[in-house]
């Protein structure tokens, strides 16, 4: 996989189109696209590309993977929390579309962060053992 791929994520740019779009004629969708931050992630995954999967390896990616969606979870669980109490600035409206973001934004980082720890886990680690 090539890291420029990683530039995908600069599509997530185009979730500011969201808050034109709302004024405009009320659609909310445009927001969706923040989820494409996530894919900056692409760009650690092809710096692994040609990593040799062996047991380490696994247990790096199992880590990484569940640290991610730990994480990812833990924002989306505060947000229900707090955005599901009632009007944020009096507006039902304005809830909905925080909360889409928040939760768009938290599956972006889960993408990018498990990418991203697995490169950190896997590059951080000593190769051997340590000499005293």
């Amino acid at each position: 996989m090539d890291p420029r791929l990683g530039l995908l994520g600069s599509l997530g740019f185009l979730g500011l189109l969201g808050f034109w779009t709302y004024r405009v004629d009320r659609t909310i969708f445009p927001f969706v696209f923040f989820l494409f931050f996530g894919f900056f992630g692409f760009f650690f995954e092809g710096r692994m590309s040609g990593t040799l999967m062996d047991e380490r390896y696994r247990e790096n990616q199992l880590r990484a993977r569940t640290t991610a969606s730990r994480t990812a979870l833990s924002i989306i669980f505060l947000a229900v929390l707090l955005l599901g109490q009632g009007r944020l600035m009096g507006n039902l409206e304005v809830t909905l579309i925080a909360f889409v973001i928040v939760v768009v934004l938290a599956l972006a980082l889960e993408l990018f962060l498990s990418s991203y720890l697995l490169y950190r886990y896997d590059h951080d680690e000593p190769a051997g053992g340590n000499e005293a």
